[in-house]
């Protein structure tokens, strides 16, 4: 039999050689499983949650966790689109809110809305900015409410008995009648007109035009003087024809007590 002699140089490779193939083998044995295997087999790696974040955030895997934050973040950071900011109101000041801004083509709201797009503010945030600003604002009188025609009309045909729509137009549009041409006796320029005519686009404002008619019922504009008795400014033919006038009969829709009291004082003076 023939022996080869291996120098100790060859010997020392194939030791090393066997000891790197028995080290990383999948095989199985002792030495078989890698570092990382080995761990896995005593449990389930350790999942990271930073210290604070809510369960909804919080994945079965570290993947799954930076999945759920990202979605947040972009949530959070992205605008949407012009249709996906309509608040739904809620909360205390629902009520105010909703009253304001029932229109989400309302003028305000329209301008935040298109400055939360510009801006970069997502929907949900937008909400909340809304809600906590012009919620209490409304509530709180800071923000004068919202103005309602309709409401303002039906409260006037309240005021002065009338009900039917029709019926009730046409007073308004009596005393809006009246009032431009109160304006073209004045001289009123464009601007001061306007500011007259607000007057009638409420029912406090229609109330005191009805007011200024008694004042100035008869022909033309005869505006007492301080100092002057009630009644002075009535000429006989002005005051007789106040004798059918529903607004002296106390028992007429249109009654006004200030032109009664004139018409008194009126006969008074002229008859004694």
């Amino acid at each position: 039999m023939r022996f080869h002699h291996r120098s100790s140089g060859s010997a020392l490779f194939l030791a090393s050689t066997r000891y790197v193939r028995i080290a990383f083998s999948t095989e199985g044995g002792d030495g078989g499983a890698p570092p990382a295997a080995a761990a896995a087999g005593d449990g389930a790696p350790e999942i990271y949650r930073p210290d604070g974040l809510s369960d909804d955030l919080a994945g079965a895997s570290d993947r799954e966790t930076i999945d759920k934050l990202y979605g947040a973040f972009k949530g959070a950071t992205t605008p949407g689109e012009a249709k996906d900011y309509i608040v739904a109101w809620d909360g205390d000041h629902k009520d105010a809110l909703t009253g304001a801004f029932g229109n989400a083509d309302d003028p305000l709201y329209s301008a935040a809305r298109d400055a939360a797009v510009k801006h970069g503010i997502p929907p949900k945030a937008f909400a909340g900015l809304m809600t906590d600003v012009f919620g209490p604002a409304l509530a709180n009188g800071v923000l004068p409410p919202p103005f309602n025609p309709a409401a303002e009309i039906e409260a006037f045909g309240k005021a002065i008995g009338v009900t039917d729509k029709n019926a009730l137009t046409r007073e308004v549009t009596e005393r809006q009648s009246w009032a431009t041409g109160l304006g073209k006796q004045l001289g009123l320029s464009a601007d001061e007109q306007m500011a007259f005519d607000v007057l009638t686009d409420t029912a406090a404002g229609l109330g005191l035009v009805d007011k200024f008619r008694g004042l100035l019922g008869g022909e033309g504009i005869k505006v007492e003087g301080g100092s002057a008795p009630a009644g002075a400014g009535l000429s006989k033919d002005e005051l007789h024809k106040l004798d059918s006038d529903p607004r002296i009969d106390p028992d007429s829709r249109t009654f006004d007590p200030g032109l009664r009291k004139r018409y008194d004082a009126a006969y008074q003076k002229h008859y004694g």
